[in-house]
């Protein structure tokens, strides 16, 4: 009796030691003269995924707020570690500067797995994650919905991109940049996969789209990090 007494309570305890506590928690990237706030979803597992999340040209305040919230969320309940950077705290120049600095950050988050880092950009957002992903050889998956190619991005910046996910509508100015990716990714012989909306521009997607597109950025990074 005592025995199988002890066996409960062993396997009791380790139940409640793999139990992930799951937080939100507002940090600040502080680097020469600037301070960026940044809002960290972590699940709470061990050598977890992290995900940066770039947002569009409207930026990330009010009711946008509580949408890239749910973003990151989404991505917590995965057991991914999302991270919205308030990039806008920053200088213009700084911008993709910030989000190499958010990249260094990780470091101080005990459980993620600086090996395992994502980015994902929404328009003005998709076109940093494109240079910062070309020029920083971390990022290990890429999700760009409705971004553009950044000025003077060729080729060769191209070749240095990780698996990557492309998402644009039929009459958005971005499938261009859509389709100038795959065709050198086809050359590359590089993964890339794409998600089409036939019929949608840039701005008023109809919801229904719009989760759908979401739920393929979070599916992308759930199979490739």
């Amino acid at each position: 009796m005592k025995l199988k007494h002890i066996s409960w309570i062993i396997v009791i305890s380790l139940l409640f030691s793999s139990f992930a506590f799951a937080e939100k928690s507002r940090e600040y990237l502080k680097y020469e003269d600037e301070q960026v706030r940044l809002d960290i979803y972590n699940p709470g597992y061990r050598n977890c995924p992290v995900v940066i999340l770039i947002h569009g040209g409207v930026g990330i305040e009010g009711d946008r707020a509580i949408r890239y919230a749910g973003f990151a969320t989404d991505l917590m309940n995965k057991g991914i570690i999302a991270i919205n950077v308030y990039y806008f705290d920053s200088k213009r120049e700084n911008w993709t500067k910030t989000i190499i600095q958010t990249i260094n950050y990780i470091k101080n988050i005990p459980n993620a797995n600086k090996d395992r880092v994502g980015i994902v950009g929404y328009s003005l957002g998709g076109t940093i994650a494109l240079t910062v992903a070309s020029i920083d050889n971390r990022i290990k998956a890429l999700a760009i919905n409705a971004g553009y190619l950044p000025s003077g991005f060729t080729k060769e910046n191209a070749a240095n991109l990780p698996k990557t996910l492309m998402i644009s509508g039929t009459k958005d100015s971005s499938i261009h940049t859509l389709n100038q990716l795959k065709q050198w990714f086809k050359e590359f012989g590089k993964p890339f996969q794409t998600k089409i909306n036939e019929g949608l521009g840039h701005n008023n997607v109809p919801m229904g789209i719009f989760q759908e597109n979401w739920d393929a950025i979070v599916e992308f990074f759930t199979k490739n990090l």
